[in-house]
């Protein structure tokens, strides 16, 4: 029996808007304006503050979550301590390399991320009064100016332009016009801070100002910090066909991009990230290149640099995991979940961890697949359906997990693993999956009960 279109059943969308691409999900706690600046503990509030539908409570315990600019956010919407948050963007302006501007992208934007519009207001306050009690540092402006930024694409929302609603354009342009005075006023403040450049490109982009205007971005950015990542994946969008661009120039720079990459490895996702786009939105309907020929290869070689310089970086993992994913390269998305075992982290490219199980549990289920249908190893099919369904149980996935267990028992004669095979087939019935599945199921159960009657 085939499988549905994992994109359809799955609700596995690939498609990340570019800026949001390397930083999803850091998620703010409820509050109401009555106790919005009251202190909380840590992990209370990364359970409700962060998580969200983010990092749920289902499957928690079972994770050692990775904190990196998470932990801030309640030390900004709820303790409001500006010294804090101002000391530590110091210490990352200071540090000149690759790894700690990259870390200060992705700070600047966990700290302006919205997740949800209850918390809109709170954390325009907060960053009102930032602004208000410093106006000389340009680091309340650069974070406001990516806030509004998010509010405007949080008006818009992230479909094409004809599937917009009319009332939404007015909003989205009036945000936008905001982020641009912050952010342009943090640049004139500190121009050393490429933050403010990169994030004025998205500007450009949303409200379609020439590429001449978006390039003088640009050109400051790196100005600022040769090796910026941001800047690039915001030209990067820009240049995208379905915004100010066309296939030719997003190509075109992503291959300047791989070139820089030879120093700096992280330039080489710029490449990645085009291909990704290709084969979403560029490519026929239907066909993956993605993971064939030159672009795989392309692909293999730009991890293989990466970890290389940086075989510690537990956030690259995520990317290629989600990359091979993407591809259908299975057994390499697999080799990836392996490496990162049971961590999490908020900053990567998964919008949430109920998304990023849902995934892995896929993987798992693929890997079964081949090994049951393809090679006819029913056995250590076993253990892959297991781990899948242990991660998403969906009811496909018991359906091959009965089904390998019931061939598995009669192959080994092993009555223990027919009725392993009877119990799950069952339990597919009990979940009322669609009527493929559950005639499928029943079919099967009744072969297996003849088994067991021998």
């Amino acid at each position: 029996m085939k499988r549905v279109n994992h994109v359809s059943i799955w609700r596995f969308s690939p498609w990340i808007i570019l800026p949001l691409f390397l930083l999803q999900t850091v998620f703010l706690s409820s509050c109401t304006k009555k106790d919005s600046t009251a202190p909380r503990k840590q992990d209370e509030v990364r359970v409700d503050y962060f998580a969200g539908k983010s990092s749920a409570k289902i499957n928690k315990a079972r994770y050692t979550i990775i904190d990196d600019y998470v932990k801030w956010i309640p030390i900004l919407y709820y303790d409001k301590d500006f010294d804090a948050i101002e000391e530590n963007v110091s210490a990352f302006l200071k540090e000149k390399n690759e790894a700690k501007s990259y870390e200060l992208y992705a700070f600047y934007r966990g700290l302006a991320k919205i997740t949800h519009a209850k918390y809109i207001d709170l954390m325009q306050n907060v960053l009102d009064e930032w602004c208000n009690e410093r106006p000389g540092s340009h680091i309340p402006w650069v974070i406001r100016g990516i806030f509004y930024t998010n509010y405007a694409w949080h008006i818009r929302g992230g479909g094409w332009a004809k599937e917009v609603a009319k009332d939404a354009w007015q909003g989205f342009h009036a945000k936008l016009e905001m982020a641009q005075k912050d952010l342009q006023k943090s640049w004139e403040l500190n121009p050393k801070d490429p933050n403010s450049s990169c994030h004025l490109i998205v500007v450009a982009l949303g409200l379609s100002y020439p590429r001449e205007e978006m390039e003088q971005h640009y050109q400051n950015a790196i100005s600022a910090c040769p090796w910026h990542f941001g800047a690039r994946i915001m030209k990067l969008q820009y240049l995208m066909p379905k915004w100010q661009g066309s296939a030719p120039d997003m190509f075109d720079f992503s291959t300047e991009c791989r070139k820089s990459s030879e120093k700096f490895p992280n330039l080489g996702l710029i490449t990645i990230r085009a291909l990704e786009e290709a084969k979403k939105n560029i490519n026929p309907k239907g066909e993956n290149t993605l993971g064939r020929g030159e672009d795989w290869a392309t692909i293999e070689k730009i991890y293989a640099h990466f970890f290389a310089k940086y075989p510690e970086e537990i956030r690259g993992h995520f990317y290629y995991a989600h990359t091979a994913y993407l591809a259908d390269k299975w057994d390499v998305a697999l080799e990836q979940f392996e490496i990162i075992g049971d961590r999490w982290m908020e900053g990567a490219c998964w919008h949430t961890l109920k998304r990023y199980n849902e995934i892995r549990a896929y993987v798992y289920y693929r890997k079964g697949i081949d090994l049951a249908w393809n090679r006819k190893l029913y056995g250590p099919a076993i253990d892959y359906f297991r781990l899948s369904a242990e991660w998403d149980p969906h009811p496909e996935t018991l359906f091959r997990l009965g089904v390998a267990y019931m061939y598995s028992g009669i192959y080994e004669r092993n009555e223990f693993l027919l009725l392993k095979g009877e119990e799950t087939l069952k339990k597919v019935i009990e979940l009322k999956p669609n009527r493929k599945i559950r005639k499928a199921a029943k079919t099967e159960l009744k072969k297996l009960r003849k088994y067991l009657k021998k």
